[in-house]
């Protein structure tokens, strides 16, 4: 049987869901070359200019592995003087957080982020772009009849006529419905992002917060800001709930910023310092607290050992607490953290310890009391084990490195 590597090509990308063009003249088909997103965007994209440009960049014997401003990946491999094989497009980041930032770079209008968001969701992602392209270059040597082909990366080319080259706004009619509706995904997606401590993702949503304008309710801009800094804090306080975080944790943090909130004097303040600290420190507060993962008797074992950590424990005081047998407790708690309930405790109250070493004059036998050790000696030798050294001579090393 014989081998028709165009065959076999088109076989290959339709198994991986990716599209494949081959254009002559006089190009019909180049309006679906990128499947259909710039004719989305921009409506009267000029594409016969597009694979006019390209054709005349490309050269024959020549494998082009193409990136466009959109983060799209194409193959391009030109077959004769004006016809043209484009592979694509197809994603090697498939994450929202890249979807985000493209949407950011582009200055896509918050109307048709919805719209943006089924394209390029749609877009097949290949997980090893190496191999695809290995495949493909393989076959192009069928295709080009040629050992000596070349391999080249380039930039696709961004074409538009000067008379057209904004993107396209949805109509009057259903604008206000698009940007109320891609306000509130918006949102949706910052407060998920807080809820997993994904700070880099959240602070990119809240960037984009910015191109949406909200109403002033309140004649004082002052206080109409202040009011949509509390509903801030309350929206980031259950975020931060729903990731399984102790309410006292949250009711610390949520009061401390409803006091700065009413105290600030400008606009600034508001919309820069504080808004950018409540993010910052919500994520911290999951990254740190959160017990989504685990079961709710090991939830409540571990919040017992936080709150308690000055305090004689004993495993039957935590299973008394978590509602359940200590020893199904010993058993369930160790598969879940991967600590013993015992390590677990020295190593909370270690971690406490050595903040009031390095943060405080207190000497070693009141910091041990205050962390619950009531034996200095052994105080010391979990220490020790957990940093090396013994909690004097750290502190020491800490204050001579500073």
């Amino acid at each position: 049987m014989q081998f028709e590597p165009i065959s076999h090509l088109k076989e290959m990308m339709r198994i991986r869901g990716i599209s494949t063009h081959f254009l002559s003249p006089p190009y019909s088909d180049a309006v679906n070359f990128d499947d259909g997103l710039h004719h989305l965007l921009y409506g009267d994209y000029d594409f016969i200019s597009f694979i006019q440009v390209m054709i005349q960049r490309c050269q024959i014997g020549t494998v082009y592995l193409a990136n466009d401003k959109f983060e799209l990946n194409y193959i391009l491999i030109k077959t004769s003087a004006d016809e043209l094989i484009i592979i694509g497009p197809y994603a090697i980041h498939p994450n929202e957080l890249l979807f985000n930032m493209v949407c950011e770079q582009n200055d896509i209008p918050v109307t048709r982020l919805s719209d943006m968001k089924k394209f390029f969701y749609g877009i097949p992602f290949v997980e090893r772009s190496e191999v695809l392209e290995s495949e493909i270059i393989l076959i192009a040597k069928y295709i080009l009849d040629n050992n000596d082909y070349t391999i080249e990366r380039i930039d696709l080319p961004f074409y538009l006529s000067e008379q057209n080259n904004k993107i396209k706004e949805l109509s009057d009619s259903k604008r206000p419905l698009a940007i109320i509706e891609a306000l509130y995904q918006n949102e949706d997606n910052y407060l998920e992002a807080v809820e997993r401590g994904d700070l880099k993702q959240a602070t990119l949503y809240m960037s984009m917060f910015n191109k949406f304008t909200i109403e002033q309710r309140h004649a004082d801009s002052l206080r109409d800001l202040k009011n949509y800094c509390f509903v801030l804090n309350t929206l980031l306080r259950k975020a931060v709930q729903r990731a399984a975080v102790h309410p006292a944790y949250i009711h610390e943090l949520s009061a401390e910023f409803a006091v700065k909130i009413e105290a600030a004097r400008t606009r600034e303040e508001l919309s820069v310092n504080i808004t950018q600290s409540m993010l910052r420190k919500y994520c911290l507060l999951v990254n740190n607290h959160s017990l989504k993962n685990y079961s709710l008797p090991v939830r409540k074992a571990v919040n017992y050992i936080d709150f308690n950590f000055s305090e004689l424990i004993t495993l039957e005081m935590i299973a008394e607490s978590a509602a359940v047998n200590y020893s199904y407790l010993s058993s369930q708690f160790k598969k879940e953290t991967g600590s013993s309930v015992v390590d677990y405790i020295n190593r909370n109250r270690i971690q406490r310890a050595f903040t009031l070493l390095i943060s405080t004059s207190l000497s070693i036998n009141a910091i041990a009391e205050k962390c619950g050790f009531s034996d200095d000696a052994y105080f010391t030798r979990v220490f020790k084990k957990v940093h090396g050294k013994s909690p004097r001579e750290y502190r020491k090393s800490f204050f001579l490195q500073k």
